[in-house]
Formats: structure tokens, sequence, C-alpha cells
């Protein structure tokens, strides 16, 4: 591997990439309010520059940094990657490179540097263009491995995912109406006396950034539905206000449908659960089990339902059928071999042998989880054809005179790793 290549996966690239996504919704929020003119801000001045000179360095950085080829593969090879670049993303870099600078040129200066005299109202339209980062940012999937770690641990189960995917669609809405409004507002500063625009109305001279933004908020909303008493003038703004009900027509069409489907899917995910709760209910009442028992089985069919949503049982996926099997072993040994090492007899045979590791993870483990205050054995009651690795939770052992050693657990959530009927798997 070259020297000076960066791998995508790499701390650095991380960092980098969280940077990126501060900087581009900062862009997103602040870009559109160019159009407002708030005078002079020092503080916007600086953070306005430290954006320019970011996106000013990430552009040599892209051109060094390797990418994922299908599988597990980094393309590295400084060869492969220029052309790679040069091919999706780098004459969109450079458009947006050269509006940044174009804005020194003309006398911009900074972020904050909004002041009509100085920018003129070509400029600030330019700057809109400099929000197809966020659009690079998706399609490259530029998120850091933090965020996505974060979002794999809190929003595991299919009920938790789909409510995120009803969020990003609502907050994509009030981006959308944000732009609309922050443009429907520029439009109508840039209009003389002659043309004629609502903002010359009496009502609207002298009113606070608060106030006009919020009007003009409202007229955006009003595209989708609802009305507003804000109207266009000028052919310009009415030429405009014609455009947004178009394009909001177009966009409120799309977000319905993406909404019902996981409305939907919330609905049959939830319903899935109800069924099978239902139908547990009835089995009880038929067989006529009594009201402890009965209580138990229901207590940890419910954990049991609760933990499948957090973590899902592997014969869920079906996409894993089509991997190929050494790339399931690998997958098995990731997941299993962290709770074997902690015996120092698996540790040992990791280090001596991988082979029979790998081969042990993918063929004689499973897992379980147990309700708190379920009995996981019973002395002398079941034959023992197999052992447990304990994970997580907390485990007790009580003795019943009556039957023998119990093992139950004590705490709200335990995990186990179950070691299967005995098979052969190589040479020990």
């Amino acid at each position: 591997m070259t020297p000076w290549m960066i791998s995508p996966n790499s701390v650095v690239r991380s960092c980098w990439d969280s940077l990126a996504c501060i900087f581009v919704i900062y862009e997103c929020i602040m870009i559109p309010l160019a159009f407002f003119d708030f005078g002079e801000s020092a503080f916007l001045d600086v953070v306005g520059w430290i954006v320019r000179i970011f996106w000013s360095v990430d552009f040599p950085l892209s051109c060094f940094t390797g990418y994922a080829l299908p599988g597990e593969m980094v393309e590295m090879r400084p060869k492969k990657v220029f052309p790679h670049y040069a091919k999706t993303w780098m004459s969109l870099d450079v458009s947006m490179l050269c509006v940044d600078w174009a804005e020194v040129i003309i006398g911009g200066g900074g972020m904050g540097s909004l002041n009509a005299a100085r920018m003129g109202k070509t400029v600030k339209s330019l700057r809109m263009i400099r929000m197809m980062r966020l659009w690079r940012l998706l399609n490259v999937n530029r998120l850091p491995e933090s965020v996505k770690v974060l979002i794999h641990h809190y929003f595991q189960s299919e009920v938790s995912r789909i409510v995120l995917d009803i969020c990003k669609i609502l907050l994509f809405l009030v981006w959308i109406n944000h732009v609309l409004a922050c443009c429907w507002y520029g439009i109508a500063d840039s209009m003389t006396l002659e043309d004629g625009s609502w903002l010359q109305k009496e009502r609207f001279q002298d009113q606070e950034f608060a106030f006009l933004y919020m009007t003009c908020f409202h007229w955006s909303l009003t595209q989708f539905a609802g009305s507003t008493d804000v109207y266009p003038v000028s052919v310009y703004e009415r030429t405009f206000a014609v455009c947004a009900l178009v394009f909001c027509f177009i966009i409120s069409a799309s977000i319905v449908s993406s909404i019902t489907t996981s409305m939907t899917r919330l609905s049959i995910a939830r319903s899935k659960e109800t069924t099978k709760l239902a139908a547990l209910k009835e089995y009880l009442r038929e067989h006529h089990i009594s009201s402890r028992t009965a209580l138990r089985v229901q207590r940890n069919a419910q954990y049991a339902l609760e933990e499948q949503k957090r973590h899902t049982p592997e014969e869920d996926i079906e996409l894993l059928a089509f991997l190929s099997e050494p790339l399931r072993v690998e997958l098995r040994y990731e997941i299993s071999m962290p709770a074997l090492r902690r015996h120092g007899f698996f540790q040992t045979l990791d280090q001596e042998n991988p082979a029979v590791a790998r081969q042990m993870c993918y063929k004689a483990l499973g897992s379980m989880m147990i309700h708190k205050a379920e009995i996981l054995f019973v002395q002398g009651v079941e034959q023992v054809n197999q052992m447990y690795l304990f994970t997580d939770g907390k485990l007790s052992y009580f003795r019943d005179s009556s039957v023998g050693i119990h093992t139950k657990a004590s705490s709200q959530r335990t995990n186990i790793v179950r070691k299967k009927d005995k098979i052969t798997i190589g040479q020990w």
C-alpha cells in the first residue's frame, strides 16, 4: 500500500468525515439564510473561513482516499483511486470550491458577510450550489463509523428503524420548507419599487428577522397544504410560486407515499406481535394452565419478543443465506468467539488452531436468552449433553430439597452461549 494513501476506514478519515457532517449541516441551514441581510458578523466570518478552508483541504484528501470494493476489499492503488474519483465526484467538488473562492474574489470574505452591497444577489444565489454537498454526503455514505455504531446500537428493532425513517422524512420536509422560505424572501428582497413585492407592503416594513422568517416559512408550508395572507405581486414572485407549487406537489406525493409505507410496516410489525401473544394466551387457556405458570410463560414470551426486536435472529436475515460458507464461518466466529475466549481452553484453542475454533463457532454453538427468575437447569432432571457459557446478566444457584439444585437468572437480561450436542468438527 502506498504510504500517502488514506484508508476510508481509518481513524483519521472517520474524524474528518465527522467534521464534514457537521459542516454540511451548518451550510444547509446557513446558506439559505444568506438571503436575509444580517449585516457584519465576526463570528460568521470566522466560521465561514473555517468551512471554506476545510473543503479546500478535503479536495486533495479525497484524491488520496481509497474506496471500498464489492466484498471486504478496499482499493488503495493511486492509479485506480485517482481515475475513480475523477469519474465520480471531482467535477462537483471543483465547482463548489470555485463558488467558495469566488465569494472571496468578488468581496464576500466569509460565510457571515451577508451584506448585499458587498456580495450582490448573484453570488448569494450561487451559494445554493454548495448545498449539493449534502447530496454527495448521502450518496457516498460518508457517515462516520461512530454515528453508524450509535444508530446500530439504539435502532436495532424493526419498529425503531421504522420510526427513525419517519423522523428522517419529517426532517427532510422541514429543511425543504426552510430552503423555499429563504428563497421566497430572497426574490422579494431583490425586487425594485417599480416591480413591486409583497415585502414592500407597509406591514412588513421594519420587521425583525424572526417575524419575516416565520412569515416566509408559513408561506412555504402552504405550498403543501393550507392558506396564507402573503401573495406574489411581481411576475418573478408569481413564477417562483408556480414552480414551488409544482415542486411541492411532487415532493408531497413522494413523502406521503413513504410515510404511508412506513406506517403500514409499523402496523404490520405490531400486529404480528399482538397475534403471537393472543395465540399463546389461547393455547394456555385451552390447556387449562394454572395462573402462576401461565403468567411466567407470558412474561418470558414478552421478554423474548422484546429481545428479538433488539437482536434479530440469524434465521430471519434472508440475505445471510446467499453468503458463501467461508464468509458465514467468519461471521459466526466474530459473533461467538469473544464469549468463548473467557474460558482458558477455548482461548488456547483459538491461538493454537484458529481453523478448528472457527468451525466450532460455526457448527457447535447456539445462543439463548432467559428472563429474570427463569430456571436454566435442574440437577438430576435433565441429561447433561451441552454446556453453557454465561455472557451477560446474573445467575443464582439455590437448593430445593424436593428436587435438587436449581440455577435461575437473577437479572432482567441474561445472555448465554450454548454449546450444542457433540459433533465432529476436526482433529482436537
